[in-house]
């Protein structure tokens, strides 16, 4: 445990002890697993006379976000995880009337496997809940109490503070977690305070350009001037950094903090991710297996059955909706185990390797996720590594299936050395991870090697013929590949830092390694790295059959399917489905479909007709998004992200030629809405945001909605134009509207805001 205490000279000033009381009773209301938990509370006498208030609270071990930044900006997956569970502790708190009001870096803990603890409730907030007294204020009209350059602009003014004013401080860690740099900063607290209430930042993109883009635009919603215009909830924002790092939203929506979102930083055993399932998109894991299509005498005299360039025929062996992880031969050859995870369910699966029929031989609990499953040497029994709640252990069991023979608690990444013994890591309390041994036979763990200020240890695998490969790298950062003669000597460096590495395995001679890197499988040699399948990528956990002829590896796609569906319940027919780095589209006249896909790394937009003639619409550099399609089909109307950060509406014709911008600034990630007659299209934009009217053709843009609104959607008979307002829900203001679309006064239709669609009649909305 942690104990927490006022500091004797601070008990007779009112504010500090008022904090103190504040902080207990806010972490009193507070119980998950990414908030810090609280044992006791209380005061006691250390002979001084006097009663000292103190806290009992659970102890994180770790590095404090703001220690890590230090070493410099995460890569974008791994801020991203961070971040979500940053997001989803403001949710709980949110949920029961707590806001922190002082989130920043030095109040997140990053410890036990990348699992994300909020600390520091001192300056929270808290909500009057039925049947409590009320509770004091720690503020008076006007009064700031903060952070300067974490506080949103109403906090800074000294206005009220909400649930958003938190949304924005997460926003203000999510930039300097992607950049290394403050989104707000000056030579004095003062001139950091006006750029936070000007909300002037350098945009993100200007910043780090070699951020993506989605994850730009949920840095920018949460760093919105206006409150209306960031997330709606904190358990959005989770959504979408969940999405990024490809993990399954409704699981999410089940279980806010499953291992999942918490798995372990290194890159390297960061294996636990599952696909996005977007509107009606599906995530699918293909088992591959590699066979030797070059004869194996013309290669003996280098190194027999190596993994060569060009020599690999690929057939799939098993796929599967959700995500397969770290294949491993049997001793045999005959089969293969897998870890497979969707949607919160998780097992480990055998896979015959002629015929790929699977049995279930361990199945996880709802709460568990189950990944890297090794084979004995002798095959008769599994090492599984099972996470709960952030929380790594490992577990054996016989290799037909059964109960576990043993575990290991806060233990991970493990390896058979022989039929008794197996290597792991283990976290410590450095926030890094040591090597250890274990013996099932005395139930003993022995250490082996330590972490120290360059090396995280990650994993390691023995060396045919003697030696090992060992992963380490920094904390929080991309592993390298080490070989070492002995888990003690110096190891030589085989692979430089800064790649993603998903998994390695030694050629049958002990002289060179299959591994993943970013996505692609090289051979790695002590002198070089080549490419094994050059053509093909998103290959990930190679293993090498014993024998060495055989090449397993797990190949994973996103398909974000376009489909139209009824919305009284009947079925759902699809658009544009099975097309791979696909998404952001809609449909038009003749069967036409307009949506984004990723060439090269770039967002362009195509159309696609009846036939499946797929045409580019937009150039490569215009990063564009959100295509819609006039009614007559002769134009597509579309978002541009331009240099400074800011969004272009822009319209193209189909037939080809230069497109033409209509509008600047304005909001992104919403599709542009056309009038019936194709004259005219409607859009959000604006601070605070607001709904606007410009013509197809050009000119100036039109306010509409002086109240805000957000979502604009023009209806088919062409009169009225729907739109949401997002405020608060104190806010008479806040719900769903309607307004004339030649002007008028706008109409209050429902107090939810949601974003909505016309039927084609006009009389409903959806």
């Amino acid at each position: 445990v942690a104990l927490k205490l006022l500091p004797h000279v601070l008990v007779n000033e009112p504010s500090a002890a008022r904090r103190f009381e504040r902080e207990a009773r806010a972490m009193a209301r507070l119980q998950h697993p990414n908030v810090v938990g609280i044992f006791d509370v209380g005061t006691f006498d250390p002979g001084v006379g006097e009663e000292l208030p103190y806290l009992v609270m659970e102890l994180i071990r770790g590095r404090s976000l703001n220690e890590l930044l230090d070493d410099g900006p995460m890569p974008p997956r791994l801020a991203a995880r961070v971040v979500e569970q940053v997001a989803l502790a403001l949710a709980a708190a949110h949920a029961v009337g707590v806001i922190h009001r002082d989130l920043k870096p030095s109040n997140i803990m990053v410890g036990d496997g990348g699992h994300v603890t909020v600390l520091d409730f001192g300056l929270a907030l808290l909500a009057q809940r039925t049947g409590e007294t009320p509770i004091e204020t720690l503020t008076s009209p006007g009064m700031v109490l903060g952070s300067c350059p974490y506080m949103a602009p109403e906090q800074a003014l000294g206005k009220d503070v909400t649930t958003s004013s938190d949304i924005f401080s997460c926003g203000a860690v999510l930039y300097e977690t992607l950049s290394g740099e403050r989104a707000f900063d000056g030579p004095t607290p003062m001139k950091v305070l006006q750029a936070v209430v000007q909300s002037d930042y350098r945009p993100l993109a200007a910043v780090a350009p070699e951020i993506p883009p989605e994850l730009v635009a949920v840095v920018e919603r949460c760093l919105a001037k206006e409150p209306s215009r960031r997330y709606r909830s904190s358990v959005d924002l989770a959504r979408d950094l969940a999405i990024f790092q490809g993990t399954d939203e409704t699981s999410l929506a089940e279980a806010p903090t499953v291992a999942f979102s918490s798995g372990k930083l290194q890159a390297v055993t960061a294996r636990r991710r599952r696909l996005a399932l977007r509107a009606a998109g599906l995530g699918v894991a293909a088992l591959a297996v590699g066979l030797v299509t070059g004869g194996l005498a013309a290669r003996l005299g280098r190194e027999p059955l190596r993994p060569d360039p060009g020599r690999w025929g690929v057939n799939v062996l098993y796929d599967a909706a959700g995500t397969l992880n770290d294949p491993e031969w049997s001793p045999s050859g005959e089969e293969l185990v897998v870890a497979w995870n969707q949607a919160g369910r998780s097992r480990v699966l055998a896979v015959d390797a002629g015929t790929g029929s699977t049995r279930t031989v361990l199945a996880g609990a709802p709460s568990e996720a189950l990944s890297l499953p090794q084979y004995s040497p002798d095959g008769k029994a599994l090492l599984v590594e099972v996470v709960v709640a952030g929380e790594r252990s490992l577990r054996v069991v016989p290799a037909v299936g059964g109960r576990a023979t043993a575990e290991l608690i806060n233990a991970g990444g493990g390896h058979w050395l022989d039929a008794d013994s197996f290597l792991f890591t283990r976290e410590d309390v450095t926030g890094g991870s040591s090597l250890y041994s274990y013996s099932l036979g005395r139930r003993e763990a022995t250490l082996v090697r330590e972490t120290d200020a360059e090396h995280s240890w990650s994993g390691a695998e023995p060396r045919p013929g003697g030696g090992f490969v060992l992963l380490a790298g920094p904390v929080g950062m991309p592993d390298s590949l080490y070989v070492a003669d002995d888990l003690s000597d110096a190891p030589q460096e085989w692979l430089a830092p800064g790649k993603q590495v998903f998994g390695v395995d030694w050629a049958a001679s002990g002289r060179s390694l299959v591994a993943s890197i970013d996505g692609r499988l090289v051979r790695i040699t002590d002198e070089e790295n080549v490419p094994i399948i050059p053509r093909m990528d998103r290959l990930w956990y190679p293993a090498l059959s014993p024998r060495g002829d055989r090449l397993a590896v797990v190949r994973r796609s996103t398909t974000n399917d376009l489909v139209a569906v009824d919305p009284d319940g009947g079925s759902w027919s699809c658009l544009l489905c099975g097309v791979p780095e696909s998404g952001w589209g809609s449909a038009g006249a003749g069967g036409a479909v307009a949506y984004r896909r990723y060439v090269g790394g770039s967002a362009t937009l195509f159309l696609r007709d009846r036939s499946g003639v797929e045409v580019p619409l937009t150039d490569p550099s215009e990063d564009a998004s959100c295509p819609s399609i006039s009614p007559g089909g002769g134009r597509v109307a579309y978002l541009a992200r331009v240099a400074n950060g800011a969004t272009d509406l822009r319209v193209a014709a189909r037939a080809g030629g230069q497109p033409v911008t209509l509008a600047s600034g304005v909001e992104a990630s919403e599709y542009p809405s056309w009038s019936p007659d194709g004259r005219s299209l409607t859009f959000a934009a604006g601070s605070p945001i607001k709904v606007w009217v410009v013509s197809a053709a050009g000119g100036e843009p039109r306010e509409l909605t002086p109240n805000g609104g957000d979502y604009p959607q023009w209806s088919s008979t062409g009169d009225l134009i729907s739109y949401s307002v997002w405020t608060q829900d104190s806010d008479p203001d806040q719900g769903a509207w309607v307004v004339p679309a030649a002007g008028g006064t706008p109409r209050k239709i429902g107090r939810e805001p949601t974003r909505m669609v016309w039927s084609t009649d006009g009389r409903l909305l959806w």
